[in-house]
């Protein structure tokens, strides 16, 4: 088989005079078949996720703290955070690692790994 994921993306800014838009929307194959999901609770000191996949594809995060933002990005470097309430998708890379940390108190972020 193919195009087995179906993605659509669309962000929209508008900020004052300012607007803004991207849109993107395709099909990607997956290869394996498999999902590993699960909630954290992310101290301030960080968490790191066991990834159990043996090919990681595409990861869904949501921070589900309503104060707290939340780093992540592996257990090497954080690149990126999620605001209270926010959700981000990126593909991992095979072998990766994922990690979070919580800002000034522990937040709980809910993921879900989809099998590349």
């Amino acid at each position: 088989m193919a195009n087995e994921i179906n993605l659509s993306i669309n962000f929209n800014v508008q900020n004052g005079a300012f607007r803004d838009a991207i849109s993107f929307s395709g099909a990607v194959n997956q290869s394996a078949q498999g999902v590993q999901s699960g909630t954290v609770a992310v101290p301030t000191g960080g968490s790191n996720v066991p990834i159990t996949l043996t090919t990681p594809g595409y990861c869904y995060v949501q921070n589900l703290d309503n104060t707290n933002f939340v780093s992540y990005g592996t257990t090497a470097v954080m690149f990126a955070k999620i605001k209270a309430g926010e959700a981000a998708l990126f593909r991992l890379l095979p072998g990766g690692s994922l990690r979070f940390q919580a800002d000034t108190a522990t937040a709980s972020v809910y993921y879900k790994i989809y099998a590349d």
